[in-house]
């Protein structure tokens, strides 16, 4: 079973355990680090390996399993790489690692408090053409896994 390895940066620990901690845990940042790498089109050859996150976190939520089987499968545009766990980690560890720079740069660096640094970030980051579109496939996709 494949582990997801990444470098738990300063921002992880002041979104994860800081005093104005955002989210609950370490997966959450890094899956929500992963998806603002994808959609930005940034990655990382060369991602942070000092930590890890066992990939059983994942299998457990359909929901991550979800998000991780998106990113990559718009990255590479091939169905099998939804089975591939392999596969997903080393896209997700990629983007991850660009994403979370980005997100230092546009929460966590800015004055103000983090929670309201990132709901105005996913606002001025949102795309309401295709969200609903998107929330769709989502859901089609999730019940997949489910089934």
């Amino acid at each position: 079973m494949p582990r997801i390895r990444y470098d738990k940066t300063e921002t992880y620990e002041i979104l994860v355990d800081g005093e104005n901690a955002i989210f609950d845990t370490y997966k959450d940042l890094f899956l929500l680090a992963a998806s603002v790498g994808s959609n930005r089109g940034k990655w990382e050859d060369n991602p942070g390996t000092s930590d890890e996150i066992p990939w059983r976190i994942l299998r457990n939520n359909p929901q991550d399993l979800v998000i991780a089987g998106s990113i990559a499968y718009a990255h590479t545009e091939e169905y099998e790489v939804l089975i591939d766990e392999e596969k997903q980690v080393e896209i997700l560890q990629k983007y991850a690692s660009k994403g979370i720079e980005i997100i230092r740069s546009q929460v966590v660096e800015q004055p103000g408090d983090p929670l309201n640094n990132m709901i105005d970030f996913l606002r001025r980051n949102r795309d309401t053409e295709t969200e609903a579109e998107r929330i769709s496939v989502l859901e089609e996709i999730e019940q997949e896994f489910q089934n």
